[in-house]
């Protein structure tokens, strides 16, 4: 009866250090699509564990043309709802409107339903149009 009790408290440590392993497991996110700009980045496209899904991006887009972007935060919205928040990794964005790209890294900081604690981060690419009105989108990175 006395080695019962050490083996009790020794499975549940078992258990509970697999449960805490596999809920922090990291897991590749990748995502793509297009959209259009109008006070913001709007676009709609298929992102890992989302499906179908929705990027919002809120910012100052008024002087694209110009080379400068100024994003505040964004997220992907999956076909249930379900959202995944980041934010940038800087406030202002230079670019060559030559090119109309912009790279950037962003930060996930949660969101709603299976994204509530989520974490990690991503490279975000903007691959904007000549006009500046139209824009694809590449996502890839990880979340845990």
């Amino acid at each position: 009866m006395h080695c019962f009790i050490p083996r009790t408290a020794l499975c549940f440590l078992v258990v509970a250090s697999t449960v805490a392993s596999a809920t922090a497991q990291e897991r590749q996110l990748s995502a793509s699509g297009e959209g259009s700009v109008s006070g913001g980045l709007f676009g709609r496209g298929e992102a890992t564990h989302l499906g179908r899904s929705v990027l919002n991006v809120s910012g100052f887009t008024d002087f694209l043309f110009f080379g400068y972007f100024a994003p505040f935060g964004g997220s992907l919205e999956s076909a249930n709802h379900d959202v995944l928040d980041f934010v940038f990794d800087q406030q202002d964005y230079f670019f060559d409107r030559a090119t109309g790209v912009i790279r950037t890294t962003v930060t996930f900081t949660g969101g709603t339903g299976r994204f509530e604690n989520v974490t990690g981060s991503a490279e975000l690419t903007f691959f904007f149009d000549s006009s500046y009105y139209q824009v694809a989108f590449l996502l890839d990175g990880s979340i845990d």
